[in-house]
Order: C-alpha cells, then structure tokens, then sequence
C-alpha cells in the first residue's frame, strides 16, 4: 500500500519541508483531500481515513491557535498526513509540533506547487499503486503449485496482452536490507519500457521482476537484449544480484520461469555472485525447491535444533562451525581461517558435529547430510 513515504519520492514534492510528526511516515495514503472548513465539528465527519490533506489554513490565518485542535482532529480521524502550503503560514506553531509528534502524524509546508497539480499527482500515485498491487497478485497466481498451463496464458495476458511466447525472466535483487530510496534509485520502470511494451518489470519480494518477450526465437538475441540492458542501466552497482532464468518459448510455462528467476537469484545472495543463470544451480535447483516445501525444513530443523541446544548447553559454537565448514566444501583449513581458530579446534568441533549427526567422524554421507542440512538452513533464513 502507498505510503507518506512513498510519495515524498514524487518529483512535484521536492521542495516540500517536513516540519513535524517524522515517525508516521508509514501512515498509509488511499486518497487526496482539501481542508477547507472552520468547523472543527464538520472536520470530525468530513475527514477519511487514510486522506493525504491539503489546505492553506486560509479560514484561520489570522487565529494562528487553531492550528493544534485541526492537527489534533486531523491525527485522530486518521487521516495520513497534512501538507500546507505556505500562502498564510510558513510553519507550524510549537504547539502543534508536539501534537503532530507525539500522534506521529507528518506534517508538510511547500511553496509554489499548485494544489489542483499535486492532487493529480497524488491520484496518479495511488492508481500506480493500486495497478501493482494488482500485478502482484496475478504474479502469485501464476506461480501458484497448481496453475495449468492454459491458465497460465490467460494470467499472463492480463499482465500484458502483448507478451510474446519466446522469453527470459531476470530476478534482481539487492544485497542486505532494500530500504525506500533503493526502490527510487534503480528505476525498474524505465527498464520496462526501454524493453518495450511486449514486455514488464516489477516491484516483488523485495527486488525487481524482469520479464522480457521477444518475436524471435533466437536465444542468444533474447539473452543479450535483457541483460546489456540490466548490466549497462544503472547495473554497475554490485551490491545487486541478477538471477536468470533459461529461455523458454511457451508462454504457459512463465511461472516456472520465475520461479527460476528468483531461485537464480537467491543463489547468488548466498554464493556471493552478481550475476547466476538457473541452469548453472546444479544440486541447487532440488534445495531451492525443498527450502519451500514442508519436507525439506522438517528434515533440517531437527538438526539445528540440536546443535543451538548443544551450543547453549556447552558454551560452544558448532553451529556456526559447521556453517564455516559448509561454506570452505570441507576444508578443514579454509574452516579455521574463517572462525579466526586452530585447525585441531576444528577438528574437534567436527567430531562434536559428527556424532549429532549420527556419526563418528566427518566424512562420506555425514558430510553429505550435513552440507544439505545447513545449505537449506542459509537459504531459509533470507526468506
């Protein structure tokens, strides 16, 4: 859902000032208003829950007072926030800060937008919003376990009814935490449009869906359309990771296609690379699978829950031991470069490892199961 904070990303509001209620920047936004009433009693009933206000404060600009039982009214009915332009008034009186604070509701001054342009900036905002959220939902029905085929086609060409049946889907995603400005600065929109209209992006789960359709069917032009694209427009940054789908030319088979995506793209997350192609996941493509589903977790928790106990009990660090161990494919050496430990104190810890995994030393298919264990360990914790 848009919010306060979303929109301050809107070009039209560069200039705005923020004078009061910072921590409410979360409120949501479901449409525009204008204040334009003295009557705090009509304001109860007039004002909407989740209303982006405008005014002038023009009925009261010589009753300055005022300003707090509005704010007040305002933050209690619910509304998102206030933005004033400064015709009368060019900043809250200090009374009204502290209501607008402690009811953490923002409050804006700007100068020289017009109001009728800010409100259709807003609505466009909202629409925008709304369209996605839309896009979303079509996105988790086409990737859903049970989806045909046939079904597919038809979700996709809601999407967009020019998608062509030859394409590539790209996954990308930021290192860490995605924080508003990241949404801002990677402009996933224009990518889709410097795509062309056969083809979308995305805002989902945290990064960008790339979904590029082509006419042609040659592989080699679909997968160096998209990814110049995303390597040249604002891709140089690498803290983002791109996972790639494989080229398919049935457009029912677009929600495996994303799925592939996103499993590429978590890969690389873990593995520390920039850019991963699905088919190059090896055993990967069976853990990515497991990590959602039921039996793949019921099969490793069990495990770390022994080893976080035994860590508890004994003061110990095998958990973070064995993740070492996964992480250097056994190295022994590699292992107690990373925990910053002797070699023998890794291989104690090993055996200590060993036996909770039902054996008595580190090799063969204990080592196996313990590299499975943790894997789906790792992956799990980015959800």
């Amino acid at each position: 859902m848009l919010t306060v904070r979303d929109v301050m990303n809107i070009a039209v509001m560069d200039g705005f000032r923020l004078v009061a209620g910072k921590e409410g920047l979360y409120r949501p936004i479901l449409c525009p208003g204008i204040v334009d009433t003295e009557d705090l009693e009509e304001l109860h009933t007039t004002v909407r829950t989740g209303e982006y206000l405008i005014t002038k404060f023009q009925i009261i600009q010589d009753e300055p007072e005022y300003i707090s039982d509005y704010i007040e009214v305002m933050a209690d009915r619910g509304a998102s926030c206030l933005v004033v332009k400064s015709t009368y008034f060019k900043d809250l009186p200090d009374a009204a800060k502290i209501i607008a604070d402690s009811r953490d509701f923002p409050v804006f001054f700007f100068d020289d937008v017009y109001i009728d342009k800010l409100i259709i900036e807003i609505n466009n905002a909202i629409q925008s919003d709304e369209f996605e959220a839309r896009n979303l939902h079509l996105i988790e029905e086409i990737i859903g376990p049970n989806a045909r085929e046939e079904d597919v086609v038809t979700i996709a060409k809601l999407l967009n009814r020019q998608f062509e049946s030859h394409y590539m889907v790209c996954f990308v995603k930021k290192r860490g935490q995605l924080s508003r400005n990241d949404y801002y600065s990677f402009d996933y929109k224009s990518i889709g449009k410097l795509l062309g209209s056969r083809s979308m992006a995305i805002s989902y789960s945290g990064g960008y869906l790339i979904i590029g359709t082509f006419s042609e069917r040659d592989e080699g032009y679909i997968k160096n359309g998209i990814m110049s694209l995303l390597n040249n427009y604002c891709m140089s940054d690498q803290d983002y990771v791109i996972g790639q789908s494989t080229i398919k030319h049935r457009l029912g088979l677009l929600g495996q296609s994303i799925r592939e995506a996103v499993f590429a793209c978590e890969y690389g997350l873990e593995m520390n690379r920039k850019d991963v192609v699905y088919e190059d996941l090896g055993i990967y493509k069976l853990l990515m699978e497991l990590k959602n589903d039921s039996r793949g977790r019921n099969h490793y928790m069990p495990y770390i829950n022994l080893l976080q106990e035994h860590d508890r009990l004994h003061d110990t660090d095998l958990l973070n031991t064995a993740i070492a161990l996964v992480r250097a494919e056994g190295d022994i050496q590699k292992t107690s470069s990373a925990l910053y430990q002797h070699a023998n104190t890794v291989r104690y810890r090993m055996k200590r490892i060993a036996k909770i995994m039902g054996g008595d030393q580190m090799k063969g298919l204990i080592y196996e199961n313990l590299a499975m264990v943790i894997r789906l360990y790792l992956l799990d914790e980015r959800k």
